[in-house]
């Protein structure tokens, strides 16, 4: 048997299995359970608008934001100083188990008592905080343990993202909608997500630490050997595992010489990037669903159709990265996608310009829904799918931590603010000047993809073919 810094390396094929599917399974467990809480928050919001006084401070969005920011502010100290894993284990776990537990007393008392206020916003910023929680930590835990390894699974890492951290989150919204009064009476609200939690803490058990933290934390070699035997397949070699920990002793020396070239520049491209996305429409969209749909004669739910086209088009993604890995196949969608929603947005400004001014025939009432509806899809099918995954690709292994935290702040900054001035501009634009507003930005956002995010994405997809090369030639 070969040694490795002490330890054999020989290893079962089950652990190595088990050490994975923890990972995989845990990961995708944990954000099934953040979107059951998301939603559960939404039915929350809804009910606390019913009451006939609210405190003058309360607002929905104030402590969606605040909740968010905390999330980002403990997932920052916890990478740095407790690791990935211990993080979900310790901090992100719990949360969602709190808010579960506020869920189900809000549920169980007087809808005009104090008590049901208190705990109805303490369920809203306990899963806002998880689920910034959930959007740092797990894509951080995922690409440094299942993904990134010499000779690996490189350029398949965005289809891993989007399977076991998207993917859960629609299907939460498929299980939820529906009548949500009778939800709300129901004991689901509780026990589903507790089972789900408890679930993941013991997928969890099985799943290591990340060997980078391990390594990173006062150079753990042994402890971070130790990981790398449980996660990596027998299939790769001695030398791989060497290669991979020297690696990572360069990079994290590199951090040392080079700390704020390590993240000026990401930061910059990604905030930027983050921040196009978020006026891209997708708050007007939902303003608006309804009453398309209503408009259109339609009698569906709006939830449960942007539920539905949301699932299809995360699947229809995870296929295509999977079928096509690879950076390329990344910045191909985002482009397609870019450009159809600038399209979809111009053609609705038109449609809603033509209705206020009453020049539109009855025969063509159909068209606001249908040009959301293909809005929606082209959204679900590259941006809304790719963008956050794309961003913890693009950060460099060396900041990613810091970089993706400061970048989900910018993010949620960035919706808090749309939401709350949307209301303002269609009051002053008009719901055509708006959407038409939006199709600027859009048109932005894909020459800001073209010029920037593309060649980032190919001089990455270069730096994972150059590696493959060289590890075949060996």
């Amino acid at each position: 048997m070969r040694k490795l810094h002490g330890y054999s390396f020989y290893y079962e094929k089950a652990s190595n299995r088990f050490s994975r599917i923890g990972v995989c399974v845990g990961c995708g467990l944990y954000c099934f359970t953040s979107g059951l809480e998301h939603e559960f928050s939404l039915i929350e919001a809804q009910r606390i608008e019913q009451l006939d006084e609210l405190p003058f401070s309360w607002s929905l969005e104030y402590w969606q934001m605040m909740g968010s920011l905390l999330g980002c502010l403990v997932s920052g100290i916890a990478l740095c100083c407790m690791g990935r894993l211990s993080s979900l284990l310790r901090i992100s776990l719990p949360c969602l188990i709190l808010a579960s537990i506020s869920t189900y007393i809000s549920t169980q008392v007087d809808i005009h008592s104090s008590i049901f206020l208190f705990t109805a916003t303490l369920q809203i910023f306990l899963q806002n905080m998880s689920k910034s929680l959930a959007v740092t930590v797990t894509p951080i835990y995922i690409l440094e343990t299942i993904c990134h390894y010499p000779g690996g699974f490189e350029s398949r890492a965005m289809g891993a993202l989007i399977a076991l951290t998207q993917l859960p989150t629609a299907v939460t919204a498929i299980l939820v909608t529906g009548n949500q009064k009778d939800l709300a009476e129901s004991k689901v609200l509780f026990v589903l997500p507790v089972l789900t939690t408890v679930s993941a803490i013991v997928f969890y058990l099985f799943a290591p630490e990340s060997p980078r933290w391990l390594m990173q934390n006062n150079g753990r070699i042994d402890d971070a050997t130790k990981s790398l035997l449980s996660l990596r397949p027998r299939s790769v070699t001695h030398n791989q595992i060497a290669q991979e920990l020297d690696q990572m002793r360069n990079d994290i020396q590199m951090t040392s010489l080079c700390k704020t070239d390590s993240y000026i520049k990401p930061l910059l491209t990604l905030s930027g990037f983050m921040l196009l996305v978020e006026l891209m429409g997708y708050k007007a969209y939902n303003f608006y669903m309804d009453w398309a749909l209503t408009f259109s004669g339609l009698t569906m739910n709006s939830r449960l159709v942007s539920s539905f086209i949301r699932l299809i088009a995360l699947l229809m993604s995870t296929v295509v990265s999977s079928t096509f890995p690879g950076p390329k196949s990344t910045g191909l969608m985002l482009l397609i996608s870019s450009g159809s929603l600038a399209f979809c947005l111009s053609a609705l400004g038109c449609s809603f310009y033509f209705l206020e001014f009453g020049t539109v025939k009855s025969k063509l009432m159909w068209l606001p829904a249908t040009f959301l509806i293909i809005y929606q899809v082209f959204f679900w099918l590259g941006i809304g799918t790719y963008s956050m995954a794309t961003c913890a690709l693009l950060c460099p292994a060396r900041s990613r931590s810091i970089v993706l935290i400061l970048v989900v702040i910018v993010h949620q900054m960035t919706s808090y603010f749309c939401q709350l001035f949307l209301p303002m501009m269609i009051s002053v634009l008009h719901p055509f000047g708006v959407f038409w507003f939006h199709a600027v930005m859009t048109s932005i956002a894909l020459a800001y993809i073209f010029v920037v995010i593309v060649p980032e994405l190919k001089y990455m997809a270069k730096n994972v073919s150059v590696d493959q090369s060289i590890q075949q030639f060996f």
